[in-house]
């Protein structure tokens, strides 16, 4: 028995006489309509990255000075411009936006702590005379929740535009290495960027960047079915360069998120496991083969000269120092165990009355300004985030290759943040935690 389709059932209209309507005419303004979508959707997605990397992405502070236009007017452009496409969305969408209960849930508990945090401030001196950190926390933060979550069903958008920016210092890498202008024998900080005229070597940067164009070729080479050797191998580069530049933070939050990535992907992809090996296999041949070249290029690196530094007293960083006096001033007394000695107070109970002057350490920094309290308020929106992972997709890290690479970005941003992260450039930390909400398409 032939079914019928509900639409043959419909009782027709007729064209009026004289018109005729195509056939194709439907069909054009169906495909019409998915491009308008897909075109909008890219527009929040580069609007919101934009937004979220606007301070931190030094092609597009040349970009900024040459055009003579301040940082802080693109943010705003960039900010405005991706509420509004969310809040269309989220409008014409609805629950599909992105901007379900759940997700308005998380960024609620966000809004706890920035409200603590906002009390924080007005019961305490403003001994820096700074209202930055605040601003940050508070206002910054929220919106880049927002924006996060209203771009958690294009994960995989996001990683090709982060694959994009991120190849440019790549690009400014090689570059630099052709024409002599990088020094692989060198005890200094290295810089690809001279022709910004900066104050300081942005190397940590540099190698943050650098280390999410490592990520997102590890992601674009399990994500394709034609395994092409091209991008491990600049990848491999990208990696070698880090240590030529200098920062050590990048560097081991590289390590970290992409060995939790490789056994999560060795976990989920059963029928690539025997390749897996064999490729891990050919990497510690190679290794073992050429160790003492391989061991003769990263001793006459920065970066190896500074991570041998830390097992003496000769470490400018002050990790140690800034560690310990930031635990010390968590233990101070129950006032400051519990609800902390305030914002900014770190700087001025070291003595260091400067503007940015911070623990290196997010978690740190939260528990000695903002005490236990705080520190449970800002955590709470991340464990509801993983919980929900754990919920539809059964695992924290997720299964398909988006969800994997959204775990190993937020890792690796976890990682920085533990070293030399702190609250008031905590936007980009924000984002990529609050994009790891798990996408409509990928819910069990």
């Amino acid at each position: 028995m032939k079914l019928e389709s509900r639409e043959s059932s419909l009782p027709r209209r007729s064209a009026p006489a004289g018109h005729t309507v195509p056939r194709s005419q439907g069909r054009a303004s169906a495909v019409l309509n998915v491009s308008m979508t897909s075109l909008l959707n890219w527009a929040l997605v580069i609007a919101s990255v934009g937004c979220t990397l606007c301070f931190s992405y030094l092609p597009f502070l040349f970009f900024a000075q040459y055009i003579g236009v301040e940082k802080v007017v693109w943010f705003v452009f960039f900010g405005v411009l991706a509420l509004a496409l969310a809040l269309r969305k989220a409008w014409t969408a609805g629950a599909a936006s992105g901007l379900n209960k759940q997700s308005v849930f998380v960024i609620g508990l966000y809004t706890l702590f920035a409200t603590y945090a906002f009390a924080s401030f007005a019961l305490t001196d403003n001994v820096l005379d700074d209202t930055l950190n605040i601003i940050a926390v508070t206002l910054i933060n929220t919106m880049i929740a927002v924006l996060a979550v209203s771009c958690k069903n294009f994960k995989h958008s996001v990683l090709k535009l982060l694959f994009v920016l991120s190849s440019v210092y790549f690009l400014f890498l090689v570059l630099s290495f052709l024409q002599g202008t990088l020094s692989v024998d060198s005890q200094i900080f290295q810089n690809i960027f001279p022709e910004l005229s900066l104050e300081y070597t942005p190397y940590q940067n540099i190698n943050t960047y650098l280390g999410l164009f490592i990520i997102t070729c590890v992601y674009f080479y399990g994500n394709s079915n034609r395994r092409n050797l091209l991008l491990p191998l600049m990848g491999l580069l990208a990696f070698m360069g880090m240590f030529i530049i200098g920062g050590r933070s990048s560097v081991v939050a590289s390590v970290i998120a992409l060995t939790l990535h490789g056994i999560v992907r060795f976990k989920n992809d059963k029928s690539r496991r025997v390749k897996m090996l064999l490729f891990f296999v050919f990497l510690a041949a190679c290794f073992f083969v050429y160790f003492g070249d391989i061991a003769g290029f990263f001793q006459n690196t920065v970066l190896y000269d500074r991570f041998n530094r830390l097992s003496t007293d000769d470490d400018s960083s002050e990790r140690a120092f800034l560690f310990g006096k930031a635990i010390e001033l968590f233990l101070r007394d129950t006032e400051t165990f519990f609800v902390g000695a305030g914002i900014n107070s770190f700087p001025a109970y070291v003595g260091k009355y400067e503007i940015g002057y911070y623990p290196h350490n997010i978690v740190l920094e939260l528990l000695a300004e903002y005490g236990l309290c705080g520190f449970a308020l800002f955590m709470a929106p991340v464990v509801q985030i993983l919980r929900l992972r754990k919920k539809r997709l059964g695992t924290i890290y997720g299964v398909s290759n988006g969800e994997v690479a959204a775990f190993t970005l937020a890792t690796y941003y976890w990682v920085i943040s533990s070293f030399t992260g702190g609250l008031q450039s905590s936007w980009i930390l924000i984002f990529f935690t609050f994009l790891l909400l798990p996408s409509a398409s990928e819910e069990n």
